[in-house]
């Protein structure tokens, strides 16, 4: 299975994209004060804590139908603390035979291609750059911000 993010991770990355939008279509800090954005706030971390608790339940169901060894495997890796696990998976090399697996038949003046995944952190930044393209559009059209 694979690892979840916290709880906290979440709400943080909510709190982060919440006083983005606010302050782009606001335009001013004074949504600070307004009880619209902090009744926000509130409904989207009760809907984080909803949904990592469901979450919960469907990994405990998950880990139920697993072997022993699975499940040993399974709790070493869930002591990995998460950013460290999220660095080494970000920068996961393959081994020998691992790359003799995505070895493509091809090559061209002895230079061999791999084919190998996008990095995570690659993916990461494109997929953040496409809803970063979508929110500026929408304000720029809707708003005066630009």
């Amino acid at each position: 299975m694979k690892q979840r993010s916290p709880v906290y991770v979440s709400i943080a990355s909510i709190l982060t994209i919440l006083l983005v939008v606010y302050y782009m279509f606001v335009q001013e800090s004074t949504f600070l004060s307004s009880p619209y954005f902090w009744g926000t706030v509130v409904i989207s971390i009760i809907l984080a804590m909803i949904h990592h608790a469901i979450g919960d339940l469907i990994e405990n169901d998950q880990f139920k139908k697993l072997t022993d060894a699975e499940k040993a495997q399974y709790l070493e890796d869930k002591k990995v603390p998460y950013f460290k696990a999220l660095y080494a998976s970000a920068f996961k090399k393959q081994s020998a035979t691992e790359e003799k697996d995505i070895l493509i038949d091809h090559g061209f003046d002895g230079i061999m291609e791999l084919d190998n995944q996008l990095p995570k952190w690659w993916l990461g930044l494109f997929y953040f750059g496409v809803v970063y393209c979508v929110v500026y559009m929408i304000s720029y059209f809707t708003t005066d911000f630009a």
